[in-house]
């Protein structure tokens, strides 16, 4: 017989049936929630950690940079630094000054076709600030580059030119001079063994660019007495500061 109350009673039966599921459904939404939480959470520290990672690898690599920037022998970059300063100052039998187009580059928009042709430009100026700032470990370092920039004129240049045949005429000026460098270094080291307490012996810059005779293709390159040969209008240029002049115009 049907009965209002086990109507009532079935209907209160499912609705706590209903609130007992949605309470149900609440606890795995809330603990579905926490599990998001705890992982994004996890995720957030492990970034933090990979990242706090990374920077201590960048101030070590810094650091280290820095070590080996600072860790340059004082000496070796006066020596270093005065054979440059020899190079620098060698003249040719006629006084001219053998250097001077090398010291500074033109810019890439004065020269564009310059760099598209050589691909590593150099210039005295920028290996001696290479020395100040401590690049070169050893004289070989030095001379890679001054070679690569003696290179570059050969490559830019004509062959006949007067630029090209300095170039190579400073290869060996540099070669020279350091030999010589090297072999004052070496009696200085003997000297200091044998506990003379001499002092060093600086040469001036007149004995530093004291001309050297050095053959060239089967003539002394100090012979060209009777007038010099027009220069090439290809220039040896750089890629440092565009608003420069050219050198050795």
């Amino acid at each position: 017989m049907f009965s209002v109350s086990n109507c009532f009673d079935n209907g209160l039966q499912a609705i706590d049936e209903a609130g007992e599921d949605f309470e149900e459904e609440e606890e795995e939404e809330e603990k579905k929630l926490r599990k998001k939480t705890r992982k994004r959470r996890k995720k957030g520290e492990e970034d933090e950690e990979e990242e706090s990672t990374q920077v201590k690898k960048r101030r070590t690599t810094t650091a280290t940079a820095a070590t080996i920037t600072t860790s340059v022998d004082p000496r070796l970059k006066r020596q270093m630094r005065k054979l440059m300063n020899i190079v620098i100052k060698y003249t040719d039998s006629d006084g001219r000054v053998l250097s001077e187009p090398f010291m500074k580059l033109p810019s890439r928009r004065e020269l564009p076709d310059y760099y598209e042709i050589i691909k590593k430009p150099l210039d005295i100026k920028k290996i001696l600030q290479r020395i100040d700032d401590g690049k070169f470990n050893d004289f070989d370092d030095l001379e890679r580059d001054f070679m690569q920039l003696c290179k570059n004129a050969q490559t830019y240049n004509e062959e006949a030119s007067l630029i090209h045949e300095d170039s190579i005429v400073l290869q060996s000026v540099f070669t020279n001079a350091r030999q010589r460098l090297e072999q004052e270094g070496e009696s200085d080291d003997d000297d200091k063994s044998r506990g003379d307490g001499a002092e060093e012996e600086i040469p001036s810059d007149a004995d530093s660019s004291v001309k050297m005779k050095i053959k060239l293709k089967g003539r002394k390159v100090e012979s060209r007495g009777g007038g010099r040969r027009k220069r090439c209008t290809r220039k040896y240029v750089s890629d440092d500061e565009e608003d420069e002049p050219l050198v050795g115009n």
